[in-house]
């Protein structure tokens, strides 16, 4: 719903970024460039989205591009990624996530 036509997006599941750094936690909270938060459940280690996209149409996104990182699940792949609460968790411009104790 934020670009037109067919998009292609790139980068490292949530997950595995999680796996990477330790963390435990079940919950996050997640911050773009303009202090905009969200919180929302950890995917597991597992789990193949969401992505932390750093590339459209396989280039890098720019702050402009809603970039330098977009939290995206795959929305046009199944009705159950195109609800309010999976687009409250797409945040773009993501700046920083912290775990939740």
């Amino acid at each position: 719903i934020w670009t037109e036509g067919e998009v292609s997006f790139s980068g490292p599941s949530l997950g595995h970024v999680l796996e990477a750094a330790g963390v435990t936690s079940n919950d996050l909270t997640l911050t773009a460039l303009n202090d905009y938060a969200i919180e929302m459940p950890a995917p597991g280690a597992d789990d193949t989205y969401p992505i932390i996209a750093t590339r459209m149409d396989g280039a890098l996104m720019s702050v402009r591009d809603k970039g330098p990182f977009w939290i995206v699940f795959p929305y046009d792949s199944d009705p159950a990624y195109q609800t309010e609460t999976i687009y409250a968790h797409s945040i773009w411009q993501l700046d920083r996530i912290e775990a939740l104790e």
